[in-house]
This record gives structure tokens, C-alpha cells and sequence, in this order.
């Protein structure tokens, strides 16, 4: 009677686990990743960034955490460009998916970037370009200022786009037909439309103070 149940229960015990064994098939389902934000994000230069970041779920662990290549230099808050960041998740099984972010970095007065003519009260009729800085939020830098030659340096403005005003970043250089020191300052208005620039400058040298007004008209 012994040998019976013995029998009974050997075979039991191989019917289950020949059950258990036929249930639990392989996971093989990567865990499915839910971006938060846009995607590309864009950003302007030197402002506070917080990654919108990642969420992930797994068919067999659930909500599980991502990891990123988020850092302070990525995306690099002060230099224009293209950043990625990159996230990946792993559930329990090892299945791994992968995600990316492009976030652009610009700045602000960037459509101000063209080619101008200009007319001045210092200067005959002459082209001037304006290009976006790379590093500074709303600021600009005139190829050739006043029309002035040699320029040892380029004049930088700061646009204030609440109120449509335009600011020389004061500064000095050595330039002109005959090279001497100027220093520049001043500002002005800017047209809603954003092709008109009206600018008043002081041009200091050793001789004296002078006032010029320009009014730049995009090409």
C-alpha cells in the first residue's frame, strides 16, 4: 500500500510541475517607455532647465525607474546648439528599450540675424550684419558698427523684447580710417516686426564725445 501512494504522489508532483513549467513562458517584452514634454524641446540660452523626463512600465515588474545622460552640460544651458538625451530602462528579465530626447538651445534674438542697410547720421549709407550670440540670451553683435574699419573687436547689443528697446553693451576698441580708441553706448528701439532697428550711439574718443543715430532695415 506503501509503494501505491508513493507512486501516486511521484507522479503528482511531476504533473505539476510539468503545469508550472508549461505556464511560465520567457519574458520577452520590453518595458514600454512614455516621454514627457515635446520632443524636440526647445530652450533659450542661460535659463534654469529641468529634464521633463521618462516613465516606464513593465508587463511583468510594473512602473520601474530610467536613467538618462541628463546632466549640467547636457544640455548646455549657456552655448547654443542641438543636445541629446538619452534614457534607457531594464526590467527584471533584461529586456531594455531606449529613448531620445532632442533639446535645442538658442537664443531668443536669434531671428534678429540678417543682413541690414543702414542709414546714419555719422556714416553714409552702408550694409551692416547682425548675427545671435551663442552664449548670451537676447544679445546680438553688429559685423561692423558705424561702419568703423579695423575693428579691433565687435559691438554687442542686448534686445529687451517686453519693450522693444535695444541696449549698447558698453565698449571700447581701437578702430577707423586713422585707428584710434572709441568707446560706444547708447541704445534704442526696436520695430514690433523686427526689422527695423533705430539705434543712438555715443562714440567717445580722446577728441571728444560724439552723437550718431542709426536706423538698420533688414535686407
Amino acid at each position: 500500500m506503501k509503494k501505491i501512494l508513493f507512486a501516486l504522489t511521484s507522479v503528482t508532483v511531476f504533473i505539476a510541475a510539468l503545469l508550472i513549467t508549461g505556464c511560465n513562458k520567457d519574458d520577452a517584452t520590453p518595458p514600454r517607455m512614455t516621454m514627457n514634454g515635446d520632443n524636440p524641446l526647445t530652450i533659450y540660452l542661460n535659463a534654469p532647465f529641468t529634464d521633463p523626463g521618462v516613465t516606464a512600465e513593465d508587463n511583468e515588474d510594473g512602473t520601474i525607474s530610467v536613467t538618462s545622460d541628463a546632466s549640467v552640460t547636457n544640455p548646455d544651458i549657456n552655448k547654443a546648439g542641438i543636445y541629446y538625451i538619452n534614457y534607457s530602462v531594464t526590467d527584471g528579465a533584461g529586456n531594455k528599450s531606449i529613448m531620445r530626447r532632442n533639446v535645442l538651445v538658442k537664443n531668443n534674438a536669434e531671428s534678429l540675424s540678417a543682413a541690414y542697410n543702414v542709414t546714419g547720421t555719422c556714416n553714409s549709407a552702408f550694409t551692416d550684419g547682425i548675427i545671435s550670440s551663442t552664449t548670451v540670451n537676447n544679445r546680438i553683435t553688429f559685423t561692423q558698427f558705424g561702419r568703423h574699419t579695423n575693428a579691433l573687436g565687435k559691438l554687442n547689443a542686448d534686445i529687451d523684447f517686453v519693450s522693444s528697446t535695444v541696449t549698447i553693451v558698453p565698449d571700447s576698441f581701437i578702430c577707423g580710417t586713422i585707428p584710434v580708441m572709441r568707446s560706444f553706448s547708447g541704445g534704442g528701439a526696436l520695430s514690433f516686426t523686427g526689422d527695423t532697428l533705430v539705434i543712438s550711439s555715443v562714440e567717445t574718443t580722446a577728441s571728444g564725445v560724439t552723437n550718431c543715430s542709426y536706423t538698420y532695415i533688414r535686407q
